[in-house]
């Protein structure tokens, strides 16, 4: 199977021009279509994270303001396109495409290096037709990026010979680097070649290691000034971004789904902003994180659940295999199903039927692939040492047609000689060993297309996510569109009542908007954002009469909620039910003890019911924290002045009157003293 002349020759380049030119013609028809995409311009998810972090490069601004919370390269890359082109979303799909088709061409030429011409070329044109790699190039996320710079380092570490001189180790090496600074998991590739280097070579040890050595230099000089940058702005050793440990919870813990690249119960955001997870870590920590303390946090957390419940730990790791090998396209921030409806193309070339097409049928092929090369496993070890290590991210985090991208690049190669396997075990009639490979197949077309655990979305969520595009566009007729929509496939989803009762409730159609609030809440009884926006809309209509009912029924499933507290406080207090009222305010300052807010309508509270003295502690010791405060100084001498302290009371109306000497009611209560004095005219003139 394995050609004995590997040095390339016009035949090879001829063929990687061929698989170049199908690659791009693909890509460029699938980047014209998906143009028209809603999604295409108005950005949502990690594009909208990538674009929004590239335009604060070119205004001059510090994104991060820390050490860098994700990978920096690609946004960097971004930038630099969006100078070229002004900022040119297309044009960035454009560079991409071509760096894709690229990738294919690579592919191609490492193939070739370990198998014959035909080999690598159907492996070169799987990855050209290959409709994730192709939807993937037209979207802005760092994956193809990434994914390249990977595989030139392999490409680079495939023409190594026995006396190969130092040179190609460095040049991978920094091939490596660069995509790790874009894709920090990939790091592990360069790791893991230490294996290649032992097994694949003959020689002393400190001949491999040198050349291992080499490589992991060239990976540093890239990896440097970010290392560099992050120590600098937080004082951490945080190689390239201080998110693995968020990853690494959002894939273990007792909710996570095992390709969810999110924290479940939380919305997505908080993947993409670190002050949000610093927020929440530093909530449960009960103590101020740096951003290595945040990402270890997180990890403990992870550590943690496999600790406490090792069977469920063991049953979604062994998901996340199952996952990893399926036929279906898991999504990441987009629905790629429902995206196929905006490009032809892609709907042509992947789909989900009884066959997931065409990983339903390329992997089966890819593990027959790697069973028929296992007699030649050293020279296949860096192959093979590149599966392991791109395998490695997706079975301990989560499993997404992004970080499985990778994986399926070079899993091609190994379909492609598995299929070539089956045909000349067929011509040759080598009915035995035919039917050992064929066993292979049946069983894992098998595992790769039959649904062990539901991996389907919901369709509706497509709509669900378009409906929020145009919503937050300000687009209310089109996103009341798609939430109706969505709803005509799935009449039972909790966020497409709950969002199209947004629209109405925006619309002013009120009795519409509580319908569908009602209903969500009727299918999701915790769901916070539907009880949220019924009580708004009751203010809203001025339903007072409903409030009560509504408050109580959101703090008995939120009981902790700061914002329900304060909610049915200030609602008792309307009706001047100062005890009531009080009960919640006290809740809400052992929820939120350091919010001055809190502290101060406590301190309200407290007079209104006659516990003078408690508000008055909390005056006194809010203005050493806010001397300049004039309300607090006001409201500390009216306290005075009912405890009878009235030479404490005008030095703080005298303070209040340093700062506005116009305050009327500093004056009022000022004359009121002057008058119990029986200095008339002061008090006559204050009045």
């Amino acid at each position: 199977m394995r050609d004995k002349n590997r040095k390339y020759d016009a035949s090879d380049l001829k063929k990687a021009a061929i698989i170049f030119g199908i690659a791009l013609a693909v890509r460029l028809i699938c980047l014209i279509e998906m143009s028209s995409s809603p999604f295409f311009e108005n950005l949502t998810g990690d594009p909208k994270f990538f674009d929004f972090w590239a335009k604060s490069i070119l205004d001059g601004g510090d994104f991060t303001g820390a050490a860098f919370y994700r990978a920096p390269l690609y946004p960097y890359f971004v930038s630099l396109l969006y100078l070229i082109s002004g900022g040119s979303v297309f044009f960035v799909g454009l560079i991409q495409i071509i760096i894709g088709s690229l990738s294919c061409v690579i592919i191609y030429l490492v193939a070739r290096r370990f198998f014959a011409a035909k080999v690598a070329l159907v492996a070169g044109i799987f990855s050209s037709l290959y409709g994730v790699f192709v939807y993937l190039n037209a979207e802005l996320v760092p994956n193809t990026l990434a994914t390249f710079l990977l595989l030139l380092s392999l490409f680079v570490l495939s023409l190594a010979e026995r006396d190969s001189r130092l040179r190609p180790y460095l040049i991978a090496g920094i091939f490596a680097g660069l995509a790790t600074i874009a894709q920090p998991s990939l790091i592990l590739f360069g790791l893991f070649s230490i294996i290649w280097l032992v097994f694949r070579f003959k020689g002393n040890a400190s001949w491999k290691l040198m050349r291992w050595g080499i490589l992991l230099v060239g990976m540093v000089i890239p990896i440097l000034p970010v290392a560099a940058h992050n120590m600098a702005k937080s004082g951490d050793f945080i190689l390239v971004s201080s998110n693995a440990g968020i990853n690494f919870f959002a894939g273990n813990n007792i909710e996570s789904d095992g390709k969810s690249a999110y924290l479940p119960g939380y919305d997505p955001e908080i993947m993409r902003d670190y002050d949000i997870a610093k927020n929440l870590a530093e909530g449960k920590k009960g103590e101020e994180l740096s951003p290595a303390g945040v990402s270890a946090f997180y990890m403990g957390q992870g550590w943690l659940f496999i600790r406490s419940f090792p069977k469920e730990a063991a049953k979604l790791l062994l998901k996340r295999v199952y996952m990893l090998f399926s036929g279906y396209e898991i999504r990441a921030d987009h629905s790629f199903y429902f995206q196929r409806r905006y490009s032809s193309i892609l709907t042509l070339l992947v789909w989900d039927k009884v066959i997931k097409f065409p990983l339903g049928l390329l992997i089966p092929l890819f593990v027959v692939g790697l069973v028929v090369t296992v007699k030649s496993w050293r020279k296949m070890s860096l192959l093979y040492c590149f599966i392991a290590a791109v395998a490695v991210s997706p079975i301990l985090f989560f499993v997404n047609l992004q970080v499985r991208a990778p994986l399926i690049f070079v899993a091609m190669i190994f379909s492609s000689a598995g299929l070539f396997e089956l045909i000349e075990r067929v011509r040759k009639r080598k009915n035995s060993m035919f039917v050992g490979s064929a066993l292979i197949l049946v069983v894992f077309l098998f595992l790769s297309n039959y649904e062990f655990v539901d991996l389907k979305e919901d369709p509706s969520l497509g709509y669900l996510q378009l409906g929020s595009m145009y919503w937050n566009e300000s687009e209310y007729g089109e996103a009341e569109r798609a939430f109706e929509k969505g709803l005509l496939i799935n009449p039972d989803s909790p966020m497409l009542l709950n969002n199209l009762g947004n629209v109405y409730a925006k619309k002013r159609v009120y009795q519409e908007a509580e319908k569908k609030y009602r209903r969500a809440l009727f299918l999701k009884p915790d769901y916070l954002d539907a009880r949220r926006n019924l009580i708004l809309l009751y203010e809203k209509s001025e339903r007072k009469d409903m409030l009560h009912n509504a408050y109580s029924e959101f703090l008995k499933y939120f009981p902790n909620s700061d914002w329900g507290l304060f909610r049915m406080a200030e609602y008792f207090l309307e009706q001047e039910e100062n005890d009531s009222a009080l009960v919640y305010y006290e809740k809400l300052a052992a929820v939120d003890p350091g919010n001055p807010d809190v502290r101060f309508a406590l301190a309200n509270i407290y007079c209104r019911v006659g516990r003078t003295e408690e508000a008055r502690a909390i005056y006194e010791d809010m203005l050493q924290y806010y001397p300049e405060e004039q309300t607090l100084h006001l409201n500390l001498g009216l306290v005075y002045l009912l405890l009878g302290e009235d030479n404490l009371a005008e030095d703080e109306f005298e303070n209040v009157l340093y700062y506005d000497s116009s305050n009327t009611f500093a004056l009022y209560n000022m004359a009121r003293l002057y008058e119990a004095r029986g200095d008339t005219a002061t008090a006559t003139s204050l009045f």
